[in-house]
């Protein structure tokens, strides 16, 4: 499945990329992680390039509106993460990135 987004990456590319794959690999062979591990990874993953929560779902092998719940807001909340649409947080192109990136 393809979602089309507003991108700079192809979301097939980033989702087999090997790389992406080696740091996903705890959290997909774990059914459950420490919370400040996975934010760890969350923000490796992120750093230097944003992530539509379809994407980091199945990177991760997670269910993505638990992420968005448990993780994604609760980064965002604490200025660990930015979202690519601040002002439209529904935005169809959502992405979320480490806040070190500009946009």
């Amino acid at each position: 499945m393809f979602i089309k987004a507003n991108s700079t990456h192809n979301s097939t590319d980033i989702i087999n990329d090997p790389y992406i794959q080696v740091i996903a690999a705890e959290v997909r062979q774990r059914k459950r992680l420490d919370s400040s591990k996975m934010e760890q990874i969350l923000l490796t993953l992120r750093t230097g390039r944003w992530l539509t929560r379809y994407e980091l779902s199945v990177i991760l092998g997670r269910n993505s509106q638990s992420l968005r719940e448990r993780f994604l807001n609760p980064m965002i909340a604490k200025g660990m993460l930015q979202l690519r649409y601040p002002d439209k947080p529904n935005h169809v192109g959502q992405a979320y990135s480490a806040t070190n990136v500009r946009q």
